[in-house]
């Protein structure tokens, strides 16, 4: 498949045992990745790629605001998130950009949530993303 969405938008954000997070598209893949590219595993902690990182402000109070529902949210052993998705396929912004709902503003504001919470501005601005 080389549908652009499907393959370069976060779907949803997965959690590894370091407590450091990856995006991942709808493909469960790193974004950027499809099947094509590596061997595709659903289950894989992609260990040997550099697609995890460490974002100390990402709570657990956001990642329950980022989710799609209830269900798009999956805990860990310790009760902890380690996955949540940020749409389903109901509220899916592509397939959905004919509906009466507008899924795609509700998916860029999740994005937007996550570019501010992720990022520190430089520090002589003396301002931290909200």
């Amino acid at each position: 498949m080389t549908d652009f969405f499907r393959i370069n938008m976060p779907y949803g954000l997965h959690r590894n045992d370091n407590g450091e997070w990856m995006a991942f598209n709808r493909e469960y893949m790193p974004i950027g990745i499809n099947k094509k590219t590596i061997e595709f595993d659903q289950h894989s902690n992609y260990g040997d790629l550099p697609v995890f990182t460490s974002y100390p402000r990402l709570s657990e109070e956001i990642l329950l605001r980022l989710s799609a529902d209830k269900e798009s949210i999956q805990r860990d052993h310790d009760g902890r998130i380690d996955k949540i998705f940020l749409y389903t396929d109901r509220s899916n912004p592509v397939i959905n950009l004919n509906s009466d709902s507008d899924h795609f503003e509700e998916y860029w504001k999740k994005l937007r949530v996550l570019a501010t919470i992720c990022f520190k501005y430089p520090e002589q601005t003396g301002h931290l993303a909200r």
